[in-house]
């Protein structure tokens, strides 16, 4: 695990639950080991001033900022994992809590059927945890997220983030075997928004299939990712499910009808 510092400003008395923990070197920042379990992790910075700032991990989370004995409500954090201790104080207030949300889908049809879902955040205010809401349709597995912030999801499709101020991207892929004839969030569910846009890829080789029960809207009117937007987009309002349709089935199960060729 990867703690806060760097070869400029090394940490020490670095301790795991109250006992001494070697501190290594890895990629130029600070690290240890930890074994799988939770763990509070202690350890003091040592310099003859204060820094005007100091690299934190990116996989931090949430964060209280302490300086000569001031709490900082708002602590100046970027994105990159710089955190300001000296910085010249703004005549701007102190942006409120505020949390914006936009989800787009991707449904791609096949064997096993798949459901991407990305979350775009934009976060002002203090670094604390948010609960994002339900992002897992009803029966479907989770098989991977990409987050730059810290991000936990229980088995029933429920996501936490910690967030902190600016702009960020969560994405999510989850997988179906078997009919999915119908797609809805489970009955007492949260989705993240009251309704997302969402894109269908199908797959010719495989069958003719189409979504029913969402209106089809103009690609160009949403801001679905790039690589999407050349697919039918439909708008969902969660409230609700969908319907995925088998018209045709593909040519290997299809079979071939008889051809006979008689020579007059």
């Amino acid at each position: 695990m990867n703690l806060p510092g760097g070869l400029s400003y090394w940490p020490s008395e670095v301790t795991r639950d109250g006992q001494p923990v070697p501190v290594l070197e890895r990629d130029g920042h600070p690290a240890i080991r930890l074994e799988p379990g939770p763990a509070t992790i202690s350890g003091r910075f040592g310099w003859s001033e204060l820094p005007q700032q100091i690299k934190l991990p990116p996989e931090i989370g949430l964060l209280e900022l302490t300086v000569n004995g001031a709490v900082q409500s708002a602590p100046s954090w970027e994105r990159d994992g710089t955190l300001w201790l000296q910085r010249k104080a703004s005549s701007e207030p102190v942006d409120e809590d505020f949390l914006s949300l936009k989800v787009h889908s991707l449904l791609e049809d096949g064997i096993p059927l798949w459901f991407e879902t990305r979350l775009d955040l934009i976060v002002a205010g203090k670094s604390r945890e948010e609960t994002i809401g339900s992002v897992l349709p009803e029966g479907w597995q989770l098989a991977a997220i990409d987050s730059a912030l810290p991000v936990a999801i229980d088995d029933s499709g429920l996501l936490k983030a910690q967030i902190r101020a600016g702009r960020w991207t969560i994405s999510l892929r989850a997988f179906h075997y078997g009919e999915a004839a119908r797609i809805a969030f489970a009955e007492g569910a949260s989705p993240p928004t009251s309704d997302q846009v969402l894109a269908f890829r199908t797959n010719p080789g495989f069958r003719q299939a189409e979504i029913v029960g969402l209106p089809q809207i103009d690609v160009a009117q949403t801001q679905a990712p790039e690589e999407w937007r050349s697919l039918s987009v439909y708008r969902w309002e969660t409230v609700g499910g969908f319907e995925l349709t088998e018209r045709v089935r593909g040519p290997g199960e299809r079979g071939t009808s008889p051809l006979a060729i008689q020579r007059t």
